[in-house]
């Protein structure tokens, strides 16, 4: 809380967490996900268009989501607890600290 309050002197005003939403289109169980191959992706040049195909193959199967998910947007991730949220909120507001 230190380095967050030192940081508020510099001007910070809100905290973000992300990502504290529930995703749904990221299958929970890591062995029902399909992530390209970093290697193979690595093998191919940052531009090229097999990557893209690649991931594309894989995109609603694989672990990479902004967080930004439509399903539960708004919905806490089932692994924190909401007394979680509430303390943090909490201790940031009696700091001044926002939270988005």
């Amino acid at each position: 809380m230190k380095h967050l309050l030192d940081l508020y002197k510099a001007g910070l005003t809100h905290i973000h967490f992300l990502p504290s939403f529930d995703i749904s289109t990221i299958p929970e169980n890591r062995n029902d996900r399909t992530d390209p191959s970093v290697e193979e992706l690595e093998s191919y040049g940052p531009s090229s268009e097999t990557q893209q195909e690649i991931i594309e193959e894989s995109r609603w199967v694989d672990s990479y989501n902004w967080g930004y998910d439509p399903y539960h947007f708004g919905v806490p991730e089932g692994r924190f607890p909401i007394f979680f949220f509430s303390k943090k909120k909490k201790n940031f507001s009696n700091k001044n600290l926002k939270i988005k």
